[in-house]
This record gives C-alpha cells, structure tokens and sequence, in this order.
C-alpha cells in the first residue's frame, strides 16, 4: 500500500510538473513568437527604408546621367563653336591680309599718280615761266 501511494504521488508529481514544463514551454514558445514578430516588423520597415533609398539613389542617378549628357552636348557644341570662331578669324586675317595688299597698292598708285600730277605741274609751271620770262 505505502508502495501505491507512493508511486501515485510520484505519478502526480511528474503529471504536474509535466503540465507545468508544458506551460513554460508554451509561454517560451510564445514570447520567441512575439519576438520573431516583433524583429520580422523590424525588416520590414527596414526594407522599406531601403526601398526608399534605392528609388532615390535611381532617380539621382538618372538626374546625373542627365546632367552628364548635357554638359557632353554643351561640351561638344563649345567645341564645335571654337572651331567656327577659329575658321572665321583665319578668313577675317586673309581678308585683313588682302585690304592692307590693296590698300598698300593702292598707296603706290595714288603716290605714282602724285608723282605724275607733280611733274605735270612742274612742266607747267616751268613753261608758264618760260612764257612769262619771254
């Protein structure tokens, strides 16, 4: 008998502290869930933070890859201009060189045209005084 009693209080024993190891581990089981809840919020507002980086980090690269384009193109119509400016100087230096030829030539006409209008003058002159010494 004391036999029994013993082994059914040791049966009860180990029925109670099965049901209480049972309770601990459904309240750990529930507190990990609650944290594994807690953390998966975590990531997901952290992918969104993410998510919100990247579509701002995409849209100022395409900004710059904008920008870049246009400073290629401003790049290459200054270069394009340049060239035109150094075209136009070298015409306007030929046509500089041209009008001081013409007008050097043209100083050599007028003064052998002075020349002769002097000399003609002269021999005027002179038989203007011939005339009058006669």
């Amino acid at each position: 008998r004391e036999n029994s009693d013993l082994a059914t209080q040791l049966n009860g024993a180990l029925s109670s502290r099965k049901v209480h190891q049972t309770l601990d581990d459904y309240k750990e089981q529930h507190e990990l869930e609650g944290k594994n809840l807690s953390l998966m919020r975590e990531n997901s507002d952290l992918a969104s933070k993410l998510n919100g980086r990247l579509e701002r980090d995409q849209s100022f690269r395409k900004e710059l890859d904008s920008q870049h384009r246009l400073l290629d193109t401003s790049n290459k119509e200054q270069h394009e201009l340049e060239g035109k400016t150094l075209d136009l100087m070298r015409e306007n230096s030929d046509l500089a060189t041209q009008l001081n030829g013409a007008l050097s030539s043209r100083k050599v006409h007028q003064t052998l045209d002075d020349y002769k209008e002097q000399h003609e003058l002269e021999g005027k002159n002179l038989s203007l005084m011939r005339e009058n010494s006669d």
